[in-house]
Formats: C-alpha cells, sequence, structure tokens
C-alpha cells in the first residue's frame, strides 16, 4: 500500500563551519525524506561527524539553518 505524501522530516540550507580557518562546510544544503535509506559516503577527515553534529543540533552552523518536518 502507498503511504500518503509527507513532509520532509529534516532540511537544511546555506550551512557553513569553519574549522581553524578553514571551511569544513561551505554551502551545503541538504532534504532528507522520510522513507528509504540514507548514507554519507566520503572519505576519512571529510566532516561527517561535524555535519551530523550540526543536523542534530549538537554543533550551531555559521551560517545556514537546520529544519525539522
Amino acid at each position: 500500500k502507498m503511504m500518503p505524501h509527507m513532509a520532509v522530516p529534516v532540511a537544511g540550507a546555506g550551512l557553513s563551519w569553519r574549522f581553524d580557518g578553514f571551511y569544513a562546510i561551505n554551502y551545503l544544503s541538504f532534504s532528507i525524506g522520510n522513507a528509504g535509506l540514507r548514507a554519507i559516503i566520503v572519505p576519512n577527515g571529510a566532516v561527517k561527524t561535524t555535519f551530523m553534529d550540526i543536523r542534530t543540533g549538537k554543533t550551531n552552523p555559521e551560517a545556514g539553518y537546520v529544519k525539522w518536518g
């Protein structure tokens, strides 16, 4: 049975974050839907943890926003 259309649970726009003066994340925008499996596949040291911390609210971005549902 098909699920009715639902709002995007989490989205972000214009996210930026610097580490020691270098942009680790620079104007990142994303949206994560409510169905399926999602993965972030990048090399080690490519700020996956920082992105997840910003997405969950543990770390505040220097610019941009994250909006939940």
